[in-house]
């Protein structure tokens, strides 16, 4: 009689903790896909003889992903001969919240994504003024050829950069740039208050000031990134209006920030951009030399528009460098020599500018960012 009594309860356990597992499969942000929970471990074993230990219910997996499904965890075995053992308890990793679009530029400086890619963990090092006085900034050339997008095409560029305070922060000093110096030929990003603002300003730029273009945007960030650590951004132009984010449609130009698109001035055109076919200036204006101080890595180059979600999928991985629209990607992983290599399927390999003594920037670890591998 005692012996069909626990084998009632651990039947009844077992379905409850199906029961849990199934209705904790909720909704989640539109980050990574839910992890499955772990298994719930199975009665204990204790005396020479006695009843079986009721089945470990398992607590669902986190919930993730853009549809928000998590994946349920396995139900615990019995537990062998012994007295009753307690019912086994996987423990439940963290559970999303409601599905809610990009994650929060506050929260990520060093992005959670497993394991480290093999051979990364190295960045490039850009200083402006080099030890305190005014020098050469440093500067990478990239030439794409006809990869260039120019006149009112279409394109994206991103990088990860490494803040370092004040420094980095410089108005008016060029993070990458190219096109011409003429109105509305440039496209780029500069820093954007000094390091004084309160919330935080970058300049993603086309040189529009003055007409006949628009896209020249000092913005606030919202929410406030840290001063100084790891930040993701991403500059992106779509002249058929496709983008859409922050509820609006029909847009033309997007600056995101860790993933999450900014509230910019000018989100639409006025009149085609004309941008013309240079080498791309990585850490410094194209013929000025108010560059970036910090390090930076992962430089993504695109000949299309990158939606908001297609960053916000992105941005914390590194990617396997065919993707389509793809034309330059500067891992910065090589670690020694003065030619930067693509790992896109264009190979349009970098280099250090060293003209009239400029000086160069430098080899460092970043090991700090850590990147997933995107199969």
């Amino acid at each position: 009689m005692a012996l069909k009594h626990v084998w009632i309860t651990a039947l009844w356990a077992a379905g409850l903790g199906a029961a849990f597992a199934l209705a904790s499969c909720g909704g989640g942000t539109s980050s990574s896909a839910g992890r499955a929970g772990a298994s719930g471990s199975a009665g204990a074993a204790a005396g020479a003889s006695g009843t079986p230990g009721a089945a470990g219910s398992s607590a669902a997996g986190n919930a993730g992903g853009a549809a928000g499904a998590g994946i349920g965890g396995t139900l615990g075995s019995a537990g062998v001969s012994g007295s009753s053992g307690a019912a086994g308890n996987g423990s439940a990793p963290d559970a999303g919240g409601a599905g809610a679009g990009p994650p929060d530029a506050s929260v990520e400086t060093a992005p959670e994504t497993g394991a480290a890619c093999p051979g990364a963990g190295k960045a490039l090092h850009f200083q402006d003024d080099v030890g305190g006085t005014k020098t050469k900034s440093n500067q990478v050339w990239a030439d794409l050829g006809a990869d260039t997008p120019i006149g009112d095409a279409a394109r994206t560029v991103e990088m990860w950069l490494y803040m370092e305070g004040a420094e980095s922060w410089k108005a008016e000093h060029s993070i990458i740039e190219y096109g011409g110096t003429g109105r509305c030929q440039a496209y780029g990003i500069d820093g954007g208050d000094n390091g004084k603002n309160d919330p935080a300003q970058f300049d993603p730029f086309t040189f529009s000031s003055g007409g006949p273009c628009k896209g020249d945007d000092n913005n606030s960030l919202s929410p406030q990134p840290p001063r100084t650590g790891w930040l993701h951004l991403a500059w992106v132009y779509d002249p058929t209006g496709g983008l859409a984010y922050l509820g609006q449609t029909g847009l033309n130009f997007m600056f995101t920030v860790n993933g999450v698109p900014q509230n910019i001035p000018d989100k639409k055109q006025m009149g085609a951009l004309l941008t013309m076919k240079t080498k791309i200036s990585i850490g410094s204006g194209q013929t000025t030399d108010d560059g970036f101080t910090g390090k930076m890595d992962e430089v993504r180059i695109w000949k299309v528009a990158r939606s908001a979600q297609q960053i916000a999928d992105n941005y914390k991985f590194i990617l396997t460098g065919d993707q389509p629209g793809l034309v330059a990607y500067y891992h910065f992983d090589d670690g020694a020599g003065s030619a930067p290599k693509d790992s896109s399927s264009a190979h349009h390999d970098a280099a250090f500018n060293t003209d009239a003594g400029r000086p160069v920037p430098t080899w460092v670890d970043s090991t700090d960012l850590v990147l997933g591998c995107k199969p």
